[in-house]
This record gives C-alpha cells, structure tokens and sequence, in this order.
C-alpha cells in the first residue's frame, strides 16, 4: 500500500457513517441545503437522520 492510499485509508475511516440534525418547526428548505452540505462533503452514502428540536427527551437550548 502506498503513501497516499494509506492517507485515503485513514480518510474514509474517519467519515461519519450517520449523521443526526435538529429542525426547528417546518423547515423543508433547511433540510434539503443541510443534507446537500452533508453529502458534498462527507459523501452519498452517509446517513443522515433529521428530528424535531421539540421532540421529548431532546436536548435544546
């Protein structure tokens, strides 16, 4: 293996597989930019699960 596959090794496993994001109310447009922004820079294949900030149990500010 050489230097640069080894780099790109390295790389891959330190992309999230699954990535989670807070939505404050009905927001359709931020989720589409958020998951656009997720998938150019961490991938097609990375989950990305997206869950009300009003949801119980959910931590907020």
């Amino acid at each position: 293996m050489t230097k640069y596959q080894f780099n790109r090794f390295l790389y891959q496993l330190s992309l999230p597989k699954k990535v989670a994001v807070s939505v404050y109310g009905d927001a359709q447009g931020y989720c589409n930019r958020v998951e656009q922004i997720i998938k150019d820079n961490f991938g097609a294949n990375t989950e990305i699960v997206f869950y009300k900030s009003s949801s119980p149990d959910c931590w907020n500010n």
